[in-house]
C-alpha cells in the first residue's frame, strides 16, 4: 500500500513548480465572494448571486400562480368556442359562436372546435395557442393570450418593495386578458418607465 506524500506550496501533481506568473493568473480567477459584495454595497447594486435567486424566485411563484383556483377561474368563464375549417394550405376559416367570421392565416390547426378568449385592448378573438411558420420554413406552437395583472406585480415606479406586497398583487391582484402584441406593448411602456427612474 502505497501512501501519498505532501506535496510543496507551489509545485504541481507532476512535481513540476509552478511560476509565479502562472500562480497569479489562477489566483485571480476565483473571485472573492467577500469583495464581490463589497464591491456591489458600494456600488449600490445587488450581486449577481442574489439577483438570479430573486428571478428564479419570482419566475416559481408566477408558474403557481396559474394554478391558483380564483386565477383558473378567471381565465376558464372567458372561454369563447368556435368552429374552425380548413380552406386552404395555410388559411382556416373560423365562426366563433358570438357569431363573429373571420380567416386566420399561418395556421397549421386542424378543423373543429376550438377555445378562443378575447383580448379587453383591441377586442379581437384569439386562439389560446397557434401554429406559426418560421422565416426557415418550420412550424411552431405558440402562445396567442396573456393573462395580465391591471396593476403590475412590480410598480414600475417604485420597483421590488417587498415579497409580502409581491404576492399579494400576484394571487389577489384585478386580472384581465390581452393578447401577445397588446400585452408586449404593456409590457414595453412599464419596462420603459423603469428604466427612467
Amino acid at each position: 500500500m502505497t501512501r501519498s506524500r505532501a506535496r510543496p506550496a507551489g509545485q504541481s501533481v507532476t512535481g513540476r513548480k509552478r511560476s509565479a506568473s502562472y500562480r497569479q493568473r489562477t489566483s485571480s480567477t476565483h473571485k472573492d465572494p467577500l469583495k464581490a459584495g463589497a464591491t456591489a454595497k458600494r456600488t449600490g447594486r445587488k450581486p449577481q448571486k442574489e439577483l438570479k435567486f430573486h428571478d428564479f424566485l419570482q419566475q416559481k411563484l408566477r408558474n403557481v400562480a396559474q394554478k391558483w383556483p380564483p386565477i383558473y377561474m378567471f381565465k376558464n368563464d372567458r372561454k369563447i368556442w368556435a368552429t374552425v375549417q380548413r380552406i386552404s394550405a395555410t388559411e382556416l376559416h373560423v365562426i366563433a359562436d358570438t357569431g363573429e367570421e373571420f380567416i386566420v392565416e399561418n395556421s397549421k390547426a386542424t378543423s373543429g372546435r376550438r377555445v378562443m378568449y378575447r383580448c379587453e385592448y383591441c377586442g379581437l378573438l384569439w386562439f389560446e395557442r397557434s401554429w406559426v411558420q418560421c422565416k426557415n420554413g418550420k412550424w411552431r406552437k405558440t402562445s396567442d393570450i396573456a393573462l395580465d395583472h391591471i396593476e403590475p406585480v412590480v410598480d414600475p415606479y417604485t420597483g421590488h418593495v417587498s415579497w409580502d406586497k409581491h404576492i399579494d398583487r400576484l394571487f389577489h391582484g384585478a386580472m384581465q386578458l390581452l393578447c401577445k402584441p397588446c400585452h408586449n406593448l404593456k409590457s414595453d411602456l412599464e419596462n420603459q418607465i423603469r428604466r427612467a427612474q
